[in-house]
């Protein structure tokens, strides 16, 4: 038996997790902003966590900005990482 691996033709990385975010009740959501937001704090390499913030934008507007909040990151800062 061979196994044969094909790109998708379009694919949505972030589509899991935003379906994911939005299936929260708002008390759920604000908790999962909570641990995140504690754990990306602790990243030492800003850059890396505001691309890590722009991840999950991508997944949900709402997401993203939440957690670009907690972290005190403005929404243009996130998006340059993207512009490079």
């Amino acid at each position: 038996m061979t196994t044969v691996q094909q790109k998708i033709t379009k694919p949505n990385d972030f589509k899991q997790a935003g379906d994911f975010y939005r299936s929260l009740s708002e008390t759920d959501k604000a908790s999962l902003i909570k641990n995140l937001s504690g754990d990306l704090a602790a990243v030492k390499n800003k850059d890396v966590a505001r691309k890590m913030v722009g991840y999950f934008y991508l997944a949900d507007a709402d997401y993203g900005t939440r957690l670009a909040k907690a972290l005190n990151f403005s929404r243009e800062e996130v998006e340059a990482l993207f512009r490079k």
